[in-house]
Protein backbone atom coordinates (compact mmCIF):
# COMPACT_ATOMS: atom_id res chain seq x y z
CA UNK A 1 0.00 0.00 0.00
CA UNK A 2 2.76 2.08 0.81
CA UNK A 3 4.74 1.34 -2.19
CA UNK A 4 1.69 1.83 -4.58
CA UNK A 5 1.01 5.68 -2.78
CA UNK A 6 5.04 6.06 -3.03
CA UNK A 7 4.70 4.79 -6.63
CA UNK A 8 1.61 7.32 -7.80
CA UNK A 9 3.16 10.48 -5.58
CA UNK A 10 6.41 9.61 -8.19
CA UNK A 11 4.76 9.97 -10.85
CA UNK A 12 2.43 12.91 -10.37
CA UNK A 13 5.46 14.97 -9.37
CA UNK A 14 7.18 13.40 -12.33
CA UNK A 15 3.95 14.51 -14.75
CA UNK A 16 4.46 17.97 -13.10
CA UNK A 17 8.22 18.56 -13.52
CA UNK A 18 7.59 17.34 -17.06
CA UNK A 19 4.62 20.09 -17.26
CA UNK A 20 6.86 22.96 -16.09
CA UNK A 21 8.90 23.57 -19.32
CA UNK A 22 5.63 24.00 -21.28
CA UNK A 23 4.59 26.21 -18.43
CA UNK A 24 6.96 28.28 -18.38
CA UNK A 25 7.52 28.56 -22.19
CA UNK A 26 3.88 29.68 -22.26
CA UNK A 27 4.13 32.34 -19.60
CA UNK A 28 7.44 33.54 -21.09
CA UNK A 29 5.60 33.91 -24.39
CA UNK A 30 3.06 35.57 -23.06
CA UNK A 31 5.20 38.25 -20.72
CA UNK A 32 7.03 38.81 -24.39
CA UNK A 33 3.55 39.37 -26.16
CA UNK A 34 2.34 41.82 -23.31
CA UNK A 35 5.75 43.84 -23.85
CA UNK A 36 5.75 43.96 -27.15
CA UNK A 37 1.57 45.46 -26.93
CA UNK A 38 3.08 47.62 -24.40
CA UNK A 39 5.84 48.78 -26.79
CA UNK A 40 3.78 49.59 -29.05
CA UNK A 41 0.81 51.56 -28.21
CA UNK A 42 -1.76 51.98 -31.79
CA UNK A 43 -1.31 48.34 -31.59
CA UNK A 44 -2.45 47.45 -28.67
CA UNK A 45 -5.08 50.05 -29.78
CA UNK A 46 -6.46 48.08 -32.46
CA UNK A 47 -6.48 45.05 -30.64
CA UNK A 48 -8.54 46.24 -27.73
CA UNK A 49 -10.73 47.61 -30.35
CA UNK A 50 -10.96 44.24 -32.65
CA UNK A 51 -11.97 42.40 -28.83
CA UNK A 52 -14.55 44.79 -28.00
CA UNK A 53 -16.30 44.32 -31.89
CA UNK A 54 -15.74 40.90 -31.48
CA UNK A 55 -18.19 40.95 -28.03
CA UNK A 56 -20.48 43.43 -29.26
CA UNK A 57 -21.24 41.49 -32.28
CA UNK A 58 -21.42 37.62 -29.95
CA UNK A 59 -23.63 39.60 -28.23
CA UNK A 60 -26.08 41.13 -30.65
CA UNK A 61 -26.13 37.80 -32.56
CA UNK A 62 -27.19 36.14 -29.62
CA UNK A 63 -30.11 38.74 -29.09
CA UNK A 64 -30.57 38.04 -33.04
CA UNK A 65 -31.06 34.73 -32.54
CA UNK A 66 -33.53 34.38 -29.88
CA UNK A 67 -36.33 35.67 -32.20
CA UNK A 68 -35.06 34.54 -35.65
CA UNK A 69 -33.16 31.41 -35.42
CA UNK A 70 -31.59 31.87 -38.56
CA UNK A 71 -30.31 35.13 -38.44
CA UNK A 72 -27.14 36.37 -40.28
CA UNK A 73 -23.89 36.20 -37.74
CA UNK A 74 -22.31 38.35 -40.58
CA UNK A 75 -24.74 41.25 -39.88
CA UNK A 76 -23.53 41.16 -36.35
CA UNK A 77 -20.00 41.63 -37.26
CA UNK A 78 -20.57 44.36 -38.90
CA UNK A 79 -22.31 46.22 -36.59
CA UNK A 80 -20.18 45.45 -33.74
CA UNK A 81 -17.27 46.59 -36.20
CA UNK A 82 -19.04 49.50 -36.62
CA UNK A 83 -19.87 50.36 -33.58
CA UNK A 84 -16.48 50.18 -31.88
CA UNK A 85 -13.22 50.03 -34.62
CA UNK A 86 -14.56 53.26 -35.34
CA UNK A 87 -12.99 54.45 -31.78
CA UNK A 88 -10.03 52.74 -32.94
CA UNK A 89 -9.51 54.50 -34.94
CA UNK A 90 -10.42 57.78 -33.56
CA UNK A 91 -8.05 56.79 -30.80
CA UNK A 92 -4.69 56.33 -33.33
CA UNK A 93 -5.72 59.88 -34.35
CA UNK A 94 -5.63 61.03 -31.36
CA UNK A 95 -2.71 59.51 -30.42
CA UNK A 96 -0.75 61.13 -33.44
CA UNK A 97 -2.12 64.17 -32.49
CA UNK A 98 -0.73 64.48 -28.73
CA UNK A 99 2.86 63.33 -30.38
CA UNK A 100 2.16 66.18 -32.57
CA UNK A 101 1.02 68.54 -29.92
CA UNK A 102 3.85 67.44 -27.14
CA UNK A 103 3.07 69.01 -23.90
CA UNK A 104 0.42 71.60 -25.37
CA UNK A 105 -1.98 68.42 -25.73
CA UNK A 106 -4.04 69.39 -22.58
CA UNK A 107 -3.90 73.42 -23.38
CA UNK A 108 -7.22 75.76 -23.70
CA UNK A 109 -6.54 75.92 -27.19
CA UNK A 110 -5.65 72.30 -28.35
CA UNK A 111 -9.11 71.33 -25.71
CA UNK A 112 -11.57 73.55 -27.75
CA UNK A 113 -10.03 72.21 -30.98
CA UNK A 114 -10.32 68.66 -29.94
CA UNK A 115 -13.71 69.62 -28.39
CA UNK A 116 -15.07 70.60 -32.07
CA UNK A 117 -13.27 67.72 -33.44
CA UNK A 118 -15.42 65.18 -30.66
CA UNK A 119 -18.46 67.12 -32.02
CA UNK A 120 -18.18 65.99 -35.83
CA UNK A 121 -17.06 62.48 -34.88
CA UNK A 122 -19.88 61.92 -32.69
CA UNK A 123 -22.30 62.97 -35.11
CA UNK A 124 -20.44 61.16 -37.96
CA UNK A 125 -19.88 57.64 -36.09
CA UNK A 126 -24.24 58.02 -34.79
CA UNK A 127 -24.93 58.88 -38.76
CA UNK A 128 -22.69 56.19 -39.84
CA UNK A 129 -24.67 53.43 -37.28
CA UNK A 130 -27.58 54.34 -37.86
CA UNK A 131 -27.00 53.97 -42.21
CA UNK A 132 -25.26 50.17 -41.00
CA UNK A 133 -28.28 49.13 -39.29
CA UNK A 134 -30.26 50.33 -42.20
CA UNK A 135 -28.60 48.89 -44.59
CA UNK A 136 -28.19 45.62 -42.86
CA UNK A 137 -32.35 45.59 -42.72
CA UNK A 138 -32.56 46.09 -46.32
CA UNK A 139 -29.98 43.49 -47.33
CA UNK A 140 -31.25 41.00 -44.52
CA UNK A 141 -35.22 41.14 -44.15
CA UNK A 142 -35.35 38.75 -41.63
CA UNK A 143 -33.62 41.20 -39.23
CA UNK A 144 -36.74 43.12 -39.19
CA UNK A 145 -38.17 40.76 -36.62
CA UNK A 146 -34.73 40.36 -34.57
CA UNK A 147 -35.34 44.24 -33.29
CA UNK A 148 -33.35 46.22 -35.84
CA UNK A 149 -36.53 48.28 -36.76
CA UNK A 150 -36.49 49.91 -33.90
CA UNK A 151 -32.53 50.90 -33.27
CA UNK A 152 -32.53 54.90 -33.81
CA UNK A 153 -29.27 56.53 -33.13
CA UNK A 154 -30.38 59.68 -34.52
CA UNK A 155 -31.44 61.32 -31.24
CA UNK A 156 -29.82 63.77 -28.50
CA UNK A 157 -29.12 60.76 -25.78
CA UNK A 158 -26.54 58.77 -28.01
CA UNK A 159 -25.23 61.87 -29.48
CA UNK A 160 -23.64 62.83 -26.05
CA UNK A 161 -23.15 59.37 -25.39
CA UNK A 162 -20.88 59.08 -28.58
CA UNK A 163 -19.45 62.92 -27.03
CA UNK A 164 -18.61 61.30 -23.97
CA UNK A 165 -16.96 58.53 -25.18
CA UNK A 166 -14.47 60.82 -27.34
CA UNK A 167 -13.83 63.00 -24.45
CA UNK A 168 -12.91 60.03 -22.06
CA UNK A 169 -10.91 58.63 -25.24
CA UNK A 170 -9.25 62.38 -25.46
CA UNK A 171 -8.52 62.24 -21.71
CA UNK A 172 -7.11 58.71 -21.70
CA UNK A 173 -4.63 59.29 -24.77
CA UNK A 174 -3.51 62.24 -23.22
CA UNK A 175 -2.63 61.27 -19.46
CA UNK A 176 -1.16 58.50 -21.13
CA UNK A 177 1.28 60.18 -23.88
CA UNK A 178 2.21 62.78 -21.06
CA UNK A 179 3.04 59.81 -18.69
CA UNK A 180 5.66 58.41 -21.28
CA UNK A 181 6.92 61.70 -22.53
CA UNK A 182 7.68 62.47 -18.61
CA UNK A 183 9.23 58.73 -18.66
CA UNK A 184 11.46 60.08 -21.98
CA UNK A 185 12.32 63.36 -20.08
CA UNK A 186 13.81 61.56 -17.26
CA UNK A 187 15.48 58.34 -19.05
CA UNK A 188 17.13 61.69 -21.31
CA UNK A 189 18.00 63.45 -18.63
CA UNK A 190 19.79 60.34 -17.20
CA UNK A 191 21.24 59.74 -20.74
CA UNK A 192 22.30 63.66 -20.60
CA UNK A 193 23.64 63.13 -17.51
CA UNK A 194 26.26 60.05 -18.35
CA UNK A 195 27.13 62.25 -21.59
CA UNK A 196 28.47 64.97 -19.94
CA UNK A 197 29.93 63.48 -16.91
CA UNK A 198 32.06 61.64 -19.44
CA UNK A 199 32.40 64.66 -21.56
CA UNK A 200 33.68 66.66 -18.84
CA UNK A 201 36.10 64.00 -18.52
CA UNK A 202 37.49 63.62 -21.58
CA UNK A 203 37.93 66.84 -21.24
CA UNK A 204 39.48 66.81 -18.45
CA UNK A 205 41.83 64.35 -19.35
CA UNK A 206 42.95 66.20 -22.50
CA UNK A 207 43.58 69.48 -20.25
CA UNK A 208 46.11 67.95 -18.47
CA UNK A 209 47.57 65.14 -20.75
CA UNK A 210 51.37 64.74 -19.78
CA UNK A 211 52.54 65.76 -23.88
CA UNK A 212 50.20 69.15 -23.25
CA UNK A 213 51.62 69.54 -19.75
CA UNK A 214 55.01 68.57 -21.06
CA UNK A 215 54.53 71.30 -23.84
CA UNK A 216 53.46 74.18 -21.86
CA UNK A 217 56.13 73.41 -19.19
CA UNK A 218 58.61 73.21 -21.66
CA UNK A 219 57.29 76.60 -23.25
CA UNK A 220 57.27 78.80 -19.69
CA UNK A 221 61.34 77.44 -19.42
CA UNK A 222 61.67 78.85 -22.77
CA UNK A 223 60.02 82.18 -21.73
CA UNK A 224 61.88 82.20 -18.50
CA UNK A 225 65.47 81.62 -19.90
CA UNK A 226 64.92 84.28 -22.35
CA UNK A 227 63.94 86.49 -19.84
CA UNK A 228 59.74 86.81 -20.99
CA UNK A 229 59.00 86.56 -17.38
CA UNK A 230 56.05 88.05 -17.91
CA UNK A 231 54.52 86.02 -20.77
CA UNK A 232 56.08 83.01 -18.70
CA UNK A 233 53.54 84.36 -15.96
CA UNK A 234 50.69 85.09 -17.85
CA UNK A 235 51.00 81.50 -19.84
CA UNK A 236 51.11 79.77 -16.12
CA UNK A 237 48.15 81.57 -15.50
CA UNK A 238 46.41 80.39 -18.37
CA UNK A 239 46.79 76.22 -17.98
CA UNK A 240 45.73 77.61 -13.87
CA UNK A 241 42.57 79.22 -15.39
CA UNK A 242 42.09 75.76 -17.80
CA UNK A 243 42.27 73.90 -14.84
CA UNK A 244 40.01 75.45 -12.19
CA UNK A 245 37.45 75.86 -15.33
CA UNK A 246 37.36 72.17 -15.85
CA UNK A 247 37.62 71.29 -12.18
CA UNK A 248 35.20 73.45 -10.71
CA UNK A 249 32.20 72.15 -13.23
CA UNK A 250 31.52 69.06 -10.74
CA UNK A 251 27.88 68.38 -12.30
CA UNK A 252 26.54 68.20 -16.01
CA UNK A 253 24.93 71.29 -17.37
CA UNK A 254 24.70 73.72 -20.37
CA UNK A 255 26.69 76.77 -20.29
CA UNK A 256 26.44 80.11 -21.96
CA UNK A 257 28.91 80.42 -25.20
CA UNK A 258 30.41 83.46 -23.28
CA UNK A 259 31.80 80.57 -20.51
CA UNK A 260 32.92 78.37 -23.48
CA UNK A 261 34.89 81.01 -25.26
CA UNK A 262 36.80 82.01 -21.89
CA UNK A 263 37.78 78.20 -21.56
CA UNK A 264 39.31 78.51 -25.32
CA UNK A 265 40.65 81.46 -24.98
CA UNK A 266 42.66 80.42 -22.15
CA UNK A 267 43.67 77.64 -24.13
CA UNK A 268 44.46 78.82 -27.47
CA UNK A 269 46.65 81.78 -25.55
CA UNK A 270 48.77 79.20 -24.25
CA UNK A 271 48.98 77.45 -27.78
CA UNK A 272 49.86 80.74 -28.82
CA UNK A 273 52.84 81.00 -26.61
CA UNK A 274 54.50 77.79 -28.35
CA UNK A 275 53.53 78.47 -31.81
CA UNK A 276 54.33 81.92 -31.77
CA UNK A 277 53.52 83.46 -35.43
CA UNK A 278 52.76 80.22 -36.69
CA UNK A 279 49.33 80.13 -34.77
CA UNK A 280 47.08 83.65 -35.45
CA UNK A 281 43.36 83.43 -34.08
CA UNK A 282 40.62 85.25 -35.89
CA UNK A 283 37.55 85.05 -33.31
CA UNK A 284 34.47 87.06 -34.91
CA UNK A 285 31.57 86.55 -31.97
CA UNK A 286 27.98 88.18 -32.57
CA UNK A 287 27.24 89.94 -28.99
CA UNK A 288 24.10 89.11 -29.31
CA UNK A 289 24.92 85.06 -29.25
CA UNK A 290 27.13 85.48 -26.30
CA UNK A 291 23.93 84.81 -23.66
CA UNK A 292 22.71 81.56 -25.77
CA UNK A 293 23.56 78.21 -24.22
CA UNK A 294 24.74 74.99 -25.39
CA UNK A 295 26.65 72.14 -23.76
CA UNK A 296 30.01 72.64 -22.14
CA UNK A 297 33.02 71.49 -23.45
CA UNK A 298 31.76 71.55 -27.03
CA UNK A 299 33.74 73.71 -29.21
CA UNK A 300 37.07 73.23 -26.68
CA UNK A 301 37.78 69.73 -28.15
CA UNK A 302 36.99 71.11 -31.70
CA UNK A 303 39.97 73.98 -31.75
CA UNK A 304 41.75 71.33 -30.02
CA UNK A 305 41.68 69.15 -33.23
CA UNK A 306 41.85 71.89 -35.33
CA UNK A 307 45.37 72.84 -33.99
CA UNK A 308 46.90 69.51 -33.73
CA UNK A 309 45.91 68.01 -37.24
CA UNK A 310 46.31 71.36 -38.90
CA UNK A 311 48.48 73.81 -37.69
CA UNK A 312 51.11 71.41 -35.66
CA UNK A 313 51.13 69.94 -39.09
CA UNK A 314 52.27 73.12 -41.02
CA UNK A 315 55.52 74.25 -40.95
CA UNK A 316 54.10 77.63 -41.95
CA UNK A 317 51.40 77.70 -39.37
CA UNK A 318 47.69 79.10 -40.07
CA UNK A 319 44.61 81.03 -38.96
CA UNK A 320 42.08 79.52 -36.62
CA UNK A 321 38.96 80.85 -37.21
CA UNK A 322 35.95 81.02 -34.45
CA UNK A 323 32.30 82.61 -35.69
CA UNK A 324 29.62 82.41 -33.50
CA UNK A 325 25.91 84.27 -34.78
CA UNK A 326 22.43 84.20 -33.59
CA UNK A 327 20.21 83.87 -36.68
CA UNK A 328 16.79 83.85 -35.18
CA UNK A 329 15.81 81.35 -33.09
CA UNK A 330 19.15 79.45 -33.85
CA UNK A 331 22.60 79.89 -32.91
CA UNK A 332 25.42 79.29 -35.29
CA UNK A 333 29.04 78.04 -34.44
CA UNK A 334 32.04 77.47 -37.30
CA UNK A 335 35.22 76.35 -36.45
CA UNK A 336 38.11 76.12 -39.27
CA UNK A 337 41.71 75.87 -39.70
CA UNK A 338 42.97 76.95 -42.38
CA UNK A 339 46.52 76.13 -43.32
CA UNK A 340 48.06 75.18 -47.09
CA UNK A 341 47.73 71.51 -48.27
CA UNK A 342 49.71 69.26 -46.68
CA UNK A 343 50.90 65.73 -47.30
CA UNK A 344 51.48 64.81 -44.00
CA UNK A 345 49.63 62.05 -42.75
CA UNK A 346 47.33 63.10 -39.89
CA UNK A 347 48.13 62.14 -36.58
CA UNK A 348 45.62 60.18 -34.16
CA UNK A 349 43.72 61.49 -31.67
CA UNK A 350 42.23 61.29 -28.25
CA UNK A 351 38.97 59.97 -30.33
CA UNK A 352 36.88 62.58 -28.46
CA UNK A 353 36.43 65.00 -31.20
CA UNK A 354 33.56 65.24 -34.37
CA UNK A 355 32.23 61.64 -33.50
CA UNK A 356 31.68 62.67 -29.42
CA UNK A 357 30.61 66.10 -30.56
CA UNK A 358 27.80 64.54 -32.54
CA UNK A 359 26.55 61.84 -30.22
CA UNK A 360 26.10 64.75 -27.70
CA UNK A 361 24.06 67.51 -29.73
CA UNK A 362 22.15 64.14 -30.92
CA UNK A 363 21.40 63.79 -27.39
CA UNK A 364 20.75 67.32 -26.50
CA UNK A 365 18.82 68.30 -29.60
CA UNK A 366 17.17 65.20 -31.06
CA UNK A 367 17.36 65.72 -34.63
CA UNK A 368 16.98 69.66 -34.42
CA UNK A 369 20.54 69.96 -35.04
CA UNK A 370 22.79 70.67 -37.99
CA UNK A 371 26.96 69.18 -38.16
CA UNK A 372 28.49 69.75 -40.92
CA UNK A 373 32.36 69.28 -41.95
CA UNK A 374 34.33 69.73 -44.86
CA UNK A 375 37.58 69.68 -45.70
CA UNK A 376 38.31 73.40 -47.49
CA UNK A 377 40.06 73.66 -50.95
CA UNK A 378 42.29 76.35 -50.25
CA UNK A 379 43.79 73.75 -47.46
CA UNK A 380 42.12 73.44 -43.66
CA UNK A 381 39.14 72.07 -42.34
CA UNK A 382 36.13 73.10 -41.50
CA UNK A 383 32.87 72.23 -38.59
CA UNK A 384 29.48 73.97 -38.51
CA UNK A 385 27.09 73.57 -36.01
CA UNK A 386 23.72 74.78 -35.90
CA UNK A 387 21.49 74.77 -33.04
CA UNK A 388 18.39 76.00 -31.42
CA UNK A 389 19.36 79.34 -29.56
CA UNK A 390 18.54 79.43 -25.80
CA UNK A 391 18.57 82.22 -23.80
CA UNK A 392 20.98 81.72 -20.41
CA UNK A 393 19.01 81.85 -17.80
CA UNK A 394 22.00 83.22 -15.34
Amino acid sequence: MISDMASTAGRVLKAKENSRPDALTWKSASTHAANGLAAHPLVLVQCLACVLALISAAECHIVAIQAVPNAPILSSLLYGFVLWYWWGLAATALWKSAQKSGKDFFSASSTFKQACIGVAVAGAHIWVLQRTVDWSRVHWPVLESAGYSALDYLNLNRFFFELLVYGFIFGFTGLIHLRLASNRDKMRTLSLERQLSDAHLRALQAQIEPHFLFNTLNAVTSLVEQNRNEQALRTIQNLTSILKSTLRRNAPEKISLAQELELIDDYLSIEVTRFADRLQVDMNIDPASLDGQLPCFLLQPIVENAIRHGISRCEEGGFIEIKAERRGARLCLRVRNTTPAIDKPVQPGHGIGLANTKERLSAFYGRNYEFRTSALESGGFEVFINVPYERDRQ
